[in-house]
């Protein structure tokens, strides 16, 4: 299911996943699910690695996963920043593959110390080239720094201090137990 679907039946509560670095065991993510199982998100989105990192393999596999085994659709992170009009091709294929039909979509975070390598130096850039390229339910992320140049467009306050289960209950408005669809 496209998540924009969601967002017009009712207010949706997803979670974001990072995939592990590529020498870590990828148990801990599959555990960590298994014991939010009772949360029921509407969604899961999977991160692409931290700083521009190339980690797409374990976002594709654990997209795949959260929306095959777990029932619960994904959104597959998608940074354009060190990516080639190939590589772009080749993830959205991988994407199709196993079904995801949502990203987020990107500019991304250029690693300290490097000079973007990629042919996508904006996110609009890399959402043409994704809607070229197959039929995708496209989230698009912005820079603080264009939420700072718009003061009518206030940034999301962070909930890093706040469990999943307050979250839950502040935005719905009711104890987690109640969650009806």
């Amino acid at each position: 299911m496209k998540c924009s679907e969601l967002f017009k039946e009712r207010k949706v509560f997803s979670l974001e996943i990072f995939p592990p670095k590529p020498d870590a065991p990828e148990d801990t993510i599959y555990k960590t699910l298994d014991g939010l199982s009772f949360v029921k998100p509407d969604f899961i989105s999977v991160t692409y690695g931290a700083a521009g990192g190339n980690n797409c393999g374990k976002t594709i596999q654990i997209a795949s996963d959260v929306k095959h085994r777990y029932g619960i659709e994904s959104v597959a992170h998608l940074p354009g920043i060190n990516l080639t009009r190939e590589d772009a091709r080749m993830i959205l294929e991988g994407l199709k593959a196993q079904g995801i039909e949502n990203i987020l979509a990107l500019r991304g975070d250029v690693p300290e110390g490097e000079t973007p390598r990629g042919e996508f130096k904006h996110a609009d850039e890399l959402i043409t080239f994704i809607r070229e390229h197959g039929d995708f339910d496209i989230i698009k992320a912005r820079q603080k720094a264009i939420y700072e140049e718009d003061k009518n467009m206030p940034l999301r306050k962070s909930h890093e201090n706040h469990s999943i289960i307050e979250m839950y209950e502040k935005y719905f408005g009711k104890p987690l137990s109640e969650k009806a669809h």
